[in-house]
């Protein structure tokens, strides 16, 4: 049995794109859970894996952001089957390799699936956006996944807790999640689950949670992260150009 959970701030939101997904991806016999009202979206999913860790029947659960819609009709078979392999731990649609910090899209190597859907129109195609030539379709280890959509094995549900000492709100719990099944020997895939990523274009609006969240990730993880940029010059980097521009390219990115 595959679940699903959502970490829903706005109801609207969550009626508009996950909800919609899930009901398309969801087979049967599969479980949704909601977690309304809460300002730590790692105590939300923490809760979830609480509930989901007793369940003997379970293969994998899917966290998804409410402004992420799943529009892939496979999706639940593409999950079932990297579950096979007992050393995956976490699968997502877009992550990296080369991590240093938590600004894990300044990594080595970005590469995904998915379509980005902004306040301005469809930006780019539901197609595997490679960022680096050598990169191909098809399922990749990498170091970490965007919480736009993490799968856990049931290994990881029952094993691994979203670290809330990181941050009190919404920061670098993705990376985290990455980061404790790589130092417990498990593996973290991409894989071309067809998603759409209905987000804004917009700028880092709590700087300060975000320093405080990306200082926190790098005492904890500073034995594995060689190279790692500050929190100064990190966030500096997400300041001087639109903060998403590698991962969600604009024409002007593009042409660049």
């Amino acid at each position: 049995m595959i679940a699903f959970a959502c970490a829903v701030a706005s109801a609207e939101t969550f009626r508009c794109y996950a909800s919609p997904g899930i009901e398309f991806a969801a087979e049967p016999d599969s479980r949704v859970l909601e977690r309304h009202g809460y300002a730590s979206i790692f105590r939300a999913y923490n809760d979830v894996l609480e509930e989901v860790g007793l369940w003997s029947d379970l293969e994998a659960v899917v966290f998804v952001h409410q402004d992420l819609q799943i529009v892939d009709p496979e999706f639940v078979p593409k999950v079932r089957r990297r579950m096979l392999d007992p050393s995956v731990a976490v699968i997502g649609v877009l992550g990296a390799n080369g991590v240093r910090s938590m600004a894990w899209w300044e990594g080595d190597e970005v590469m995904g699936s998915w379509k980005w859907s902004s306040d301005e129109g469809d930006v780019n195609p539901l197609h595997w956006s490679n960022f680096r030539a050598e990169s191909q379709s098809g399922a990749h280890e990498v170091d970490c996944v965007d919480g736009m959509l993490i799968v856990l094995s049931p290994w990881a549900a029952r094993e691994l807790r979203f670290d809330e000492d990181l941050s009190p709100g919404f920061h670098g719990y993705d990376v985290d999640i990455c980061f404790q099944a790589r130092a417990r020997g498990r593996r973290v895939m991409i894989d071309e689950l067809k998603a759409v990523h209905h987000h804004p274009r917009k700028v880092l609006a709590d700087r300060d949670a975000w320093i405080r969240a990306h200082k926190a990730f790098g005492r904890k993880w500073e034995a594995w992260i060689e190279g790692a940029p500050s929190a100064q010059v990190a966030i500096a980097q997400r300041d001087r150009v639109n903060p998403w521009r590698r991962i969600y390219p604009t024409s002007a990115a593009r042409s660049s």
